[in-house]
């Protein structure tokens, strides 16, 4: 029994030593043969998970990014096979390698380009189709038209791309904006200045046909999009120029309208509380600047004098902060101290519980800097005054 835990002990010690026994190319070799045998076992997502897993053990393996890149293509994500060549080709010293897979992707995306086509027009047929009247039925046995399906938002969205790269702008435009008015969230994606040539191409279009209504409406949308409320205001006030008083549009025109004064005036009240919070945190900076002797705006006698006056005009708060920074770039001046003192105790009148404290204080100052006869004398006065009342206050129980 003993002999049997010594065993099963020394295998618990001598594991780790084991598990670090396994090399790391064995590893890399191992996910590499793993991948080619799912690829041609036709289970590609596995085998993208496993060359995956080469490039996280060593990012800059050919082999690896080749298995990832030829998978993307499969699964049809191009633009991943495209990032993925660049770095294939950043990467490899094979010419010929980096010649093959970049013919594999331009195959690829003239396939997609070629299907891409094939259902823009399809779709552009079922439109044609829905805005004619209705064929007279068939005699005979009814025969069903085979109707392609209806691509998802952001299928269109990708394809919109891919003809925009390919230079067929015009045609990717109504792809591009049936994806966005489906999907919102596609407004934040990529669009390869989509958007812009939308903006354009529309814009050209009203001015072709400035009582397209359709054409109207879009673009005012796009350029809500651009948050430009006066060009929105402005189509959407040209909808109402054509459309009927009383029909659907112009409806929809004068809530849009109603929409952009609303959002003005939410506009006009934010910009007036950043403002005014600017305002302050200016006022705060200023204030704080004076009172420690560093406003550039003043030279070292002015916070002596513009203290004393606003201490003569009742103006508390400034006649405090300006004799604090006279203190600060005077501090041997016995001015400055005396009245500093005399605005303390106006505070401490106006309730300020220390004020007689800080005002007994900078008289006592005032005194040690060797003042002039007349203010010494006053000087002297004041702090016997704040002497006797300290007396006079009754001593705690």
């Amino acid at each position: 029994m003993q002999l049997c835990l010594l065993f099963l002990c020394g295998l618990l010690i001598l594991q780790p030593y084991q598990a670090e026994e396994y090399s790391f190319s064995e590893n890399i070799a191992e996910a590499l043969q793993q991948g080619e045998f799912l690829w041609k076992s036709r289970e590609i997502e596995s085998a993208l998970i496993e060359f995956e897993n080469v490039l996280l053990m060593e990012p800059s393996n050919v082999k690896g990014m080749t298995g990832v890149f030829n998978c993307y293509l499969r699964l049809e994500r191009l633009d991943d096979a495209r990032d993925m060549l660049d770095k294939i080709r950043g990467t490899s010293m094979s010419e010929t390698l980096v010649e093959r897979l970049q013919d594999a992707l331009d195959e690829a995306e003239r396939l997609e380009d070629q299907k891409a086509a094939r259902d823009f027009f399809a779709l552009q047929r079922d439109d044609f189709l829905s805005a004619t009247e209705a064929p007279p039925p068939p005699k005979g046995p009814e025969v069903k038209e085979v109707v392609l399906k209806t691509d998802t938002a952001r299928g269109k969205f990708a394809k919109a791309l891919q003809l925009h790269r390919k230079g067929y702008t015009v045609q990717a435009i109504p792809l591009f904006m049936d994806a966005i008015m489906e999907d919102g969230n596609l407004i934040y994606a990529n669009d390869y200045k989509l958007m812009e040539a939308s903006r354009d191409y529309y814009s050209r279009q009203v001015e072709l046909e400035p009582k397209n209504l359709k054409n109207l409406f879009i673009l005012g949308w796009i350029w809500e999009h651009y948050m430009n409320q006066d060009e929105a205001e402005k189509i959407y006030k040209q909808v109402l120029t054509h459309a009927g008083q009383q029909s659907p549009e112009s409806q929809v025109a004068n809530g849009k309208l109603q929409q952009i004064a609303q959002e003005r005036e939410r506009l006009a009240v934010v910009r007036a509380q950043e403002e005014e919070e600017l305002r302050r945190d200016s006022e705060r900076f200023r204030k704080l600047q004076i009172s420690n002797g560093k406003f550039s705006g003043y030279s070292d006698g002015e916070y002596l004098e513009l203290g004393k006056q606003y201490l003569e005009e009742k103006n508390l708060e400034e006649a405090i902060i300006h004799l604090q920074g006279a203190i600060r770039v005077l501090p041997e001046d016995p001015h400055s101290h005396y009245y500093y003192a005399l605005a303390q105790m106006e505070s401490a009148w106006k309730g300020n519980d220390n004020g007689f404290f800080i005002a007994k204080r900078e008289l006592e100052q005032t005194l040690e800097l060797n003042p002039p006869a007349d203010l010494r004398q006053k000087s002297q006065q004041l702090l016997d005054s704040l002497t006797t009342q300290d007396e006079d206050q009754p001593s705690s129980p």
